[in-house]
């Protein structure tokens, strides 16, 4: 067997070196290269809280997304550890309470089924569908977070090491190096008012998936976590018109994903929700 040794340095993050293995970024590459598959492309997204320095201003992890040769979109999220709890609503109706290691969400090639798989062999969860926004787009998921520190801050450098079987060492290697299409990844941030206009207040992102070139969502479908048990009072449906902000990844040569930013109204008992559309 052989060490392939990673290193990638970032243009966002705070001074320092992340070379745990349950960073994003390190779980992505594992990924591509144990599997040994050709894979199209692999993008990594950030998360810019807005806060001045003495607030603890520090960059955070979104997290980072592989399309696979079969299409699928994985999206390895950007959790600060492995060990926190998580709660998954379907269709705003039946929600579940979670505490496992969540490794990735998984997008088949359809665009319809998605599942959420973990760290061991029995951590997956299955049965969650998108919802069809038409033009060939839909609504992935939503993803609701107590507080900015549930997202891992981001270093400018990460080291990971991945053994592989040293006679195909040299092929791996260089599919990760073909799979890494740009070099500068998306930052995103919330509106400028969004902090003063709700305090408190939670961060929610949606994701949207289309074919490449896809035009921006205006927000009617956001997957928000509406009549949470985890949230002291319901959300307004008045709040799907609220100003958001977004950032476009393009994983081509076939597909785009859209990232909304909202600053909901409220107290998040549980440190993640994801909601599922359908």
């Amino acid at each position: 067997m052989h060490t392939i040794t990673v290193h990638w340095k970032l243009e966002h993050g705070s001074e320092g070196v992340d070379d745990d293995p349950f960073n994003p970024l390190a779980r992505a590459t594992k990924k591509l290269l144990v599997d040994g598959s050709p894979q199209p492309a692999i993008s990594l997204c950030f998360f810019d809280p807005g806060l001045d320095e003495d607030r603890g201003h520090k960059i955070r992890w979104v997290g980072a997304f592989v399309l696979s040769a079969g299409n699928q979109l994985i999206f390895f999220p950007g959790f600060a550890s492995q060990h926190l709890r998580f709660s998954v609503c379907r269709n705003n109706q039946k929600r579940e309470d979670y505490q496992f290691p969540v490794d990735h969400i998984t997008l088949e090639k359809q665009f319809i089924p998605w599942h959420i798989s973990g760290v061991g062999p029995r951590d997956h969860l299955r049965s969650f569908r998108t919802r069809s926004l038409g033009e060939g787009r839909v609504l992935w998921a939503g993803i609701s977070v107590s507080n900015f520190d549930v997202l891992r801050e981001v270093k400018k450098e990460t080291l990971t090491y991945i053994t592989v079987p040293e006679a195909d060492s040299e092929r791996r290697g260089k599919l990760f190096l073909d799979a890494r299409q740009v070099q500068k990844y998306p930052c995103l941030t919330l509106h400028p008012e969004a902090l003063s206009r709700f305090n408190p207040g939670f961060l929610h992102l949606s994701l949207i998936v289309g074919p490449s070139g896809f035009h921006e969502t205006q927000g009617d479908h956001l997957a928000l976590p509406s009549n949470s048990s985890f949230l002291k009072n319901p959300l307004s449906e008045q709040l799907r018109s609220m100003p958001m902000q977004s950032q476009k990844l393009s994983l081509k040569p076939r597909i785009d994903l859209e990232i909304l930013a909202l600053w909901l109204p409220g107290t998040l008992s549980v440190p993640i929700e994801l909601t599922s559309p359908s």
